[in-house]
């Protein structure tokens, strides 16, 4: 496990592997791969690869997928608290109810984001690039 400390850390792993981080406290922006917790503090997560985990902890995080692959996983998405990114070329447009889960959906039906927990998510919960 990687970890920040209690100040405002920002912790970049753009190598594909696998990383288990969290942030601590702090306004902390964690990119990688892997499972991303940001603890206190309004956060940034940004998942870069295949299948990423993202817990954004208390306060108002960001929750971003870059690229193309598999959906990244929130596990504590907060409607009108967080918010979920998108990078230009991304068009996510609709949200589907899944059950136990919620999906971001883009224009093509590939799913970008499983939101655990089964939040309410409207456009405003929505930030584009």
């Amino acid at each position: 496990m990687i970890r920040g400390t209690p100040y405002d850390d920002r912790l970049l792993f753009d190598d594909l592997k696998t990383h288990a981080i969290s942030g601590g406290a702090g306004d902390d922006q964690i990119v990688a791969n892997g499972f991303l917790s940001g603890g206190l503090g309004d956060d940034t997560l940004e998942s870069v690869g295949e299948y990423t985990t993202l817990r954004g902890g208390a306060g108002a995080d960001l929750f971003i997928l870059v690229g193309s692959g598999p959906p990244a996983v929130v596990v504590d998405f907060q409607h009108g608290v967080d918010t979920l990114g998108f990078w230009p070329g991304d068009t996510p447009m609709h949200v589907r109810d899944a059950g136990p889960v919620t999906l971001v959906l883009d224009s093509y039906d590939a799913v970008q984001f499983v939101v655990l927990g089964h939040p309410t998510i409207t456009a405003d919960d929505f930030t584009f690039f």
